[in-house]
């Protein structure tokens, strides 16, 4: 009876620690470049819409894509938060630190603002080829003033990386994301003024 009671305790004590391994996962977000261009500050105000996102990506997981139509998620390396609201914080701030507006909200806001800013997300991945990869990111913005359409941007951006290294597709989705947004800037910067 000895005997069984000790291979039952050890039996728990081993499954009770095999639980408490760790699995470390790697998350990570997006930040935006130091040195954004600066705009003369004009009188209006703008409301940011959060980015609506295509269903598949909208998830914290990292995808990436080896063959066409299938989409897989790193098990191990994660967002901070889906990939939606990291982007809409970095287009909040893009646009406060640019100083186009006098004034800038965020959606819902109980204040009317002079513009509308709405984003969309139709794609985000790593798409992996043997020893090769590339960051793949697709957006579409759209200016309002009041309920009148001013204009529409559209991004599909890709840049290589050397290697299949998440942190550097993760790295590649940054630039990415900044060059849009010094480009959406300049693009509002000019709309506005007209």
């Amino acid at each position: 009876m000895k005997k069984y009671l000790l291979i039952l305790l050890a039996i728990i004590f081993v499954g009770c620690a095999s639980k408490q391994q760790n699995h470390a996962i790697n998350t990570y977000s997006l930040e935006l470049k130091e040195n954004l261009n600066k705009y003369e500050t004009t009188n209006f105000s703008i409301e940011i819409n959060k980015s609506l996102i295509n269903k598949s990506f909208n998830t914290n997981a990292i995808l990436y894509k080896q063959k066409p139509l299938l989409l897989e998620k790193y098990v191990k390396n994660r967002w901070i938060d889906s990939f939606n609201l990291l982007t809409t914080q970095l287009i909040t701030q893009s646009i406060e630190e640019s100083k186009l507006f006098k004034t800038v909200l965020i959606s819902p806001s109980k204040i009317k603002s002079d513009f509308v800013l709405n984003s969309y997300i139709y794609e985000v991945y790593h798409q992996v080829k043997e020893n090769k990869s590339k960051a793949i990111l697709k957006m579409k913005f759209e200016l309002y003033k009041g309920n009148k359409l001013i204009n529409s941007y559209i991004y599909t951006k890709s840049l290589e990386i050397e290697n299949n290294k998440v942190y550097g597709f993760v790295k590649a989705t940054n630039t990415l994301l900044n060059k849009i947004l010094e480009d959406l800037n300049s693009k509002i910067a000019k709309e506005i003024k007209n």
